[in-house]
C-alpha cells in the first residue's frame, strides 16, 4: 500500500512511525529535551527516508526548539529556517 502527500509517494508505516516519534516528541518538548531532541532526530531520519516533507517540517521544527532549549542557538535557528524554506515549498 501507498499513500501520496502533496503529490509524493510515501509508504503508510514510514509516516505513521514519524507521526509518531513526533508526536512523542511533542509530548516532552517543555519536560526532556534531551529525549525530545533524540526522537525528534529518529523522526527526521524517517520521514527524510520516505520523502514525507511535512514529517521533515515538523521535525526540523522540534529539533530547532530543542536545541534552542539546551542553549545553541546557531543550529535552532538554521534548522528553524530549513523547515520554514520547506514549509514554503509545499504551499
Amino acid at each position: 500500500f501507498s499513500a501520496f502527500a502533496n503529490g509524493q509517494h510515501i509508504s503508510p508505516s514510514s509516516a505513521i512511525k514519524a507521526d509518531s516519534l513526533l508526536a512523542e516528541a511533542r509530548r516532552l518538548q517543555w519536560r526532556d529535551p534531551n529525549r525530545m531532541l533524540s526522537l525528534a532526530e529518529q523522526a527526521l531520519g524517517t520521514s527524510e527516508l520516505a520523502d514525507y516533507n511535512e514529517g521533515v517540517v515538523a521535525a526540523k521544527n522540534l529539533l530547532g526548539f530543542a536545541y534552542w532549549t539546551l542553549g545553541d542557538n546557531d543550529i535552532a535557528i538554521q534548522l528553524a529556517m530549513d523547515a520554514n524554506a520547506l514549509a514554503g515549498q509545499l504551499g
